[in-house]
């Protein structure tokens, strides 16, 4: 594992797909179209339970949930242009799952982490064996607003209006 691969951030100027693109976004409509009808997107909504495990660790086998992280880490390495296309073709086809979480969790272990998290954690999420829930996320009981939000709306609207005053 390298200490600091660093990932490609750089914005392309030219963002005219290459054939690699085009191969890509035919890859991943043909996939998930024949892995992900209607029918099984409706059972997985009317099972409540998010998102289908065996789908997940599939796309990680494509490279998909690595597609920015160093290859040295177990990702693919390549830019935001083809995570992009995977994304405009997941959400094509309404595919849940934590595609998005674990990508940006994984950029940030790259940029950020230590050695030792970087060799631990990056493979994990590139290969979709690493996934993390919050047990603090409780339903909301209640649309009405709390009393500690309503002091910091009215704290907030005070300031802006006093804003608005000196100019």
């Amino acid at each position: 594992m390298s200490a600091a691969t660093p990932i490609k951030l750089e914005v392309p100027t030219d963002f005219g797909c290459t054939e690699e693109h085009a191969l890509l976004r035919a890859e991943a409509r043909r996939f998930l179209s024949e892995r992900l009808p209607i029918a099984e997107l409706r059972k997985l909504a009317d099972a409540g339970v998010g998102f289908d495990r065996a789908l997940w660790k599939e796309l990680a086998q494509l490279g998909w949930v690595g597609l920015v992280l160093p290859e040295a880490d177990g990702g693919a390495g390549l830019g935001w242009l083809h995570v992009e296309i995977v994304m405009e073709e997941m959400g094509r086809r309404l595919v849940p799952g934590p595609f998005l979480a674990s990508l940006l969790a994984g950029v940030a272990i790259a940029e950020s982490g230590s050695n030792a998290q970087r060799e631990r954690l990056l493979p994990a999420i590139a290969s979709a064996t690493w996934l993390r829930r919050s047990r603090s996320a409780k339903p909301v009981e209640s649309s009405r607003p709390t009393a500690s939000v309503r002091r910091r709306k009215r704290s907030m609207e005070a300031s802006c209006c006093a804003d608005r005053r000196r100019t």
